[in-house]
């Protein structure tokens, strides 16, 4: 058997990125942000990126492989930009959140792993993607559908692929960043749209809470109907964003 030394830090110690996008009627959803989120990532852990995988990174070169895609995928899926140091890769999937989704809910179960909000792979879209898969997992297998994660502090922080709002006596809460979180596009528009307070949190405050959404690029934003044995009766302001984004 021959083998090939690859000189690259992704395939070595995992030192990668990743975006995934929304595609609708074959544009991009905030192309540009996501690629911007990818540079300023690679800049801070000193990824490198080659010329080849910059030129991925142009809209007209993604945009030639999601025409393709469309054919088989139809008006309205998902694309996974990949990059390593050296390579990048495009995939797709299907966006699989539902109406059924939406109208119920998702559920939340808390995780014991804590997210580190010293570790500046936390704030990125990295390969070190482990703790969601295995935390969202777990939670999948005992009914809920998304998994929430405390810092090492016990503050709030963020869920395994979404970042977390709540809504209490009329106003609107978001965690800081500085708590351990992915700084989401869909959480920035929330944010530069409506009135949010970014705040270091307790679990009981979200217990407490009237209402809590989550956000990303692909489901936007999806209403929660519990936390562990706690239920939410409103989904009131999700829905209501929900709306005004469509």
């Amino acid at each position: 058997m021959n083998y090939k030394v690859m000189d690259d830090i992704a395939l070595s110690y995992g030192m990668g990125l990743f975006e995934t996008m929304r595609v609708e009627n074959q544009e991009i959803v905030w192309f540009s942000k996501h690629i911007d989120r990818m540079m300023d990532a690679a800049k801070r852990l000193e990824i490198n990126f080659s010329a080849s995988v910059l030129e991925m990174f142009a809209y007209e070169r993604v945009k030639k492989e999601i025409d393709s895609f469309a054919l088989k995928m139809g008006d309205t899926f998902a694309i996974k930009l990949m990059s390593t140091q050296n390579q990048a890769y495009i995939g797709t999937r299907a966006i699989n959140y539902t109406e059924n989704d939406y109208e119920n809910g998702f559920g939340l179960k808390t995780s014991q792993v804590r997210r580190n909000e010293t570790s500046l792979l936390t704030y990125t879209k990295s390969f070190h993607y482990g703790d969601n898969l295995m935390e969202r997992a777990e939670a999948k297998q005992c009914g809920f559908q998304e998994v929430l994660f405390l810092n090492t502090t016990g503050k709030v922080a963020e869920c395994a692929s979404s970042n977390l709002f709540w809504v209490k006596n009329g106003e609107l809460y978001t965690p800081d960043l500085s708590c351990g979180i992915l700084p989401g596009i869909m959480r920035d528009y929330v944010i530069d749209h409506y009135l949010v307070k970014q705040v270091k949190a307790e679990y009981e405050q979200l217990i407490d809470a009237d209402e809590v959404f989550l956000t990303n690029s692909l489901m936007e934003v999806m209403g929660v109907n519990r936390l562990d044995e706690h239920h939410y009766p409103s989904m009131k302001v999700a829905n209501k964003i929900r709306q005004e984004l469509q």
